[in-house]
């Protein structure tokens, strides 16, 4: 008895001290890190800035898409932005079937009944057994096969944009050879009349709207986007690439310099790598919006800063480098709860193998009891047999061999013996009465059980 409660008080011991390891070592990481390592801030939310807009209704119909495509292999439609040098592309189509057509931007408010209309269009050119290469916007698509032609670097994105030339993509539609649209890879400095100018406007009211395009004003909601920096906006017509913003970012030092020509944007000023970070990532994320939509230059400007924005308030909440270089936080963050996770997994492991292996036992016991109650059964006939032989062979050797293996079999059930042996018993019982219910002086249905 004492013994059994040494034990007892020996295993509550182990599982006490197994539950403080397991948990106390993560509580305590908690506690350090509460006390040497302050909560991260949290990231600054930036608002999303547009400038209003007037909504525009679909400027086109599929009827005259197909009278301008069956005037001329080179089509456009008015308002179509793409620039194409038209000499190389009618070259290009002399000897071939296709067709070409410029559309006009789709629009935010027009996208989903423009996109119909290009469907309803493809359908109508393929009944006539002709390739089409449509130019919706800055975006090229070829029918019948539905594919697009799209840009492969950031640098021929910017050349799209910027310039609105598409005569390399639509090439590449026609004969399906990639070709390479790519920009300088060193950009130009803008004419100083230009940077004059701009700056001029940007200095007196933050924005600055070339002549023919919407005009922009400046909202205070604008202090909120870069939360540091005054943000300046330009937006200029499609054109060459230029270094426009840069040349504007030595006027207005620390200023976040947004300048939009076509449809790319330049940012210049604080924080070149968040810079580089939030053009690419809008413009990778979103080139097929604004290639096919055509959003006004401003709201594009802005959008691209609200990403500048977002990465500058995450930059904020990124850990202090010099906490990298003290390995205890590292230990006391991460090693508890590995700790913890092999501590559990091992006795989840131990608890499922106990589990299986009680319900194999109780599987084999309920087959044992199984087993003995046909046994029994079996038992209970074999005897009924034996007794109803009887009456016709009294003396017979093959009756006395049945008995006595029906009665080892009957003692080893009984008692709880093996059931295997008392099975083959039982089987050699059988036999041995078969073979006596054959003989003449038993009747046909005596050998069988009552």
């Amino acid at each position: 008895m004492q013994a059994s409660r040494r034990n007892t008080l020996r295993r509550a011991a182990i599982a006490a001290l197994v539950i403080v390891v397991w948990l106390g070592w993560p509580v305590g990481s908690l506690i350090y890190r509460s006390v040497h390592q302050p909560p991260r801030p949290t990231p600054r939310a930036v608002p999303s800035v547009q400038v209003p807009t007037k909504p525009v209704k679909l400027g086109w119909t599929v009827a005259q898409a197909r009278t301008a495509i069956a005037a001329d292999r080179l089509a456009r439609l008015p308002g179509a932005p793409a620039v194409l040098d038209e000499k190389r592309i009618r070259a290009a189509l002399a000897h071939t079937k296709t067709r070409v057509i410029a559309l006009p931007f789709a629009g935010l408010d027009t996208y989903r009944a423009y996109d119909k209309q290009v469907t309803k269009l493809a359908a109508a050119q393929q009944r006539h057994g002709s390739k089409l290469i449509i130019v919706a916007g800055l975006t090229v698509r070829v029918e019948p096969v539905g594919g697009a032609v799209t840009p492969s670097t950031m640098s021929e994105i910017r050349q799209v944009l910027t310039t609105h030339e598409m005569t390399e993509m639509v090439l590449t539609g026609i004969d399906d050879k990639s070709r390479n649209g790519d920009g300088p890879s060193r950009l130009p400095d803008a004419p100083a009349k230009l940077v004059d100018i701009v700056a001029a406007g940007l200095s007196a009211h933050r924005v600055y709207t070339a002549p023919g395009l919407p005009t922009v004003t400046a909202t205070a909601r604008w202090n909120d986007i870069a939360d540091g920096p005054t943000l300046r906006l330009a937006t200029l017509p499609p054109g060459a690439p230029d270094n426009l913003a840069q040349q504007l970012s030595a006027r207005f030092p620390g200023d976040l310099i947004v300048v939009v020509r076509g449809q790319w944007t330049d940012l210049a000023g604080p924080d070149p790598r968040l810079q580089t970070a939030a053009v690419n990532g809008y413009y990778g994320q979103h080139f097929d919006q604004t290639a096919r939509w055509g959003p006004p230059a401003a709201n594009i400007g802005l959008l691209v800063a609200e990403y500048y924005g977002r990465a500058r308030a995450n930059a904020a909440v990124v850990e202090h480098p010099d906490r990298a270089a003290d390995p205890l936080p590292v230990v006391l963050t991460w090693l508890p709860w590995i700790f913890a996770g092999t501590v559990g997994l091992l006795l989840a492991g131990t608890l499922a193998l106990r589990w299986r292996l009680a319900r194999r036992r109780r599987d084999r016991r309920r087959a044992e009891i199984a087993g003995r109650a046909r046994l029994q059964a079996r038992v209970a006939g074999t005897g009924a047999r034996f007794v109803q032989l009887s009456r016709y062979l009294p003396d017979d050797d093959l009756l006395a061999r049945a008995g006595e293996r029906y009665r080892t079999a009957r003692d080893l059930v009984t008692a709880g013996g093996d059931t295997g042996t008392a099975a083959e018993a039982l089987d050699t019982a059988d036999a041995y009465l078969a073979r006596a219910a054959k003989l003449p002086s038993v009747p046909a249905d005596a050998g069988e059980t009552p």
